[in-house]
């Protein structure tokens, strides 16, 4: 049974992060995550990573990593 998943992100980098090196995790179960940005962000470039996880804490396969601009 699934009960959430995991979305791990990283901005600011000139380079595509790692999952082990990415700053931001957060859990979710039924809510979507909205990410906030200062306009001292614009420009920057951003990446996330998610996948589910069930009850026991298992994770599942992760997603590619996304690349975007902050517009």
């Amino acid at each position: 049974m699934l009960t959430g998943y995991v979305m791990y992100g990283s901005f600011g980098r000139a380079r595509l992060p790692t999952l082990a090196n990415c700053g931001i995790r957060v859990f979710r179960s039924k809510t979507m995550e909205v990410f906030n940005y200062n306009e001292e962000d614009r420009g920057k470039r951003v990446f996330y990573a998610a996948c589910y996880e069930n009850a026991k804490g298992e994770a599942g396969h992760w997603s590619d990593i996304v690349e975007a601009v902050i517009p």
